[in-house]
């Protein structure tokens, strides 16, 4: 009975971890995506309004904020090509490791993207 007992901790241990490991996985590649966007948006704002940056953030803002992320960072970069550079921050949605002293602190992921125009 007891090692009855242990295999089924043992599985439902393992199925909260893939569980919580795949919820971050998600986060992950929703925050590529949404900075991604993020700097296609400033950038297209950028050029539709003839150089404004303030616009650009705004609307890159607006989008990241729109999606449930947070915005870290817009930088524009001008040189003999011009780019923005997003960074963007989604919150994981955990079921376990959320509560986890230690381990709550990195479940948020981070991703930056680059858009030249």
């Amino acid at each position: 009975m007891r090692s009855i007992l242990s295999i089924v901790l043992a599985g439902v241990l393992l199925v909260v971890i893939a569980l919580d490991g795949a919820a971050m996985f998600v986060a992950y590649n929703g925050s590529r995506d949404l900075a991604r966007t993020a700097a296609e948006q400033a950038a297209a704002q950028f050029a539709a309004t003839g150089g404004n940056e303030g616009a650009a953030l705004e609307a890159a803002n607006a989008y990241v904020e729109e999606k449930n992320g947070e915005l870290v960072d817009l930088q524009y970069h001008k040189g003999e090509s011009n780019w923005y550079e997003a960074v963007v921050r989604m919150p994981a949605k955990t079921f376990v490791f959320k509560f986890v002293p230690g381990l709550n602190r990195f479940l948020d992921q981070q991703a930056t993207a680059t858009v030249t125009f």
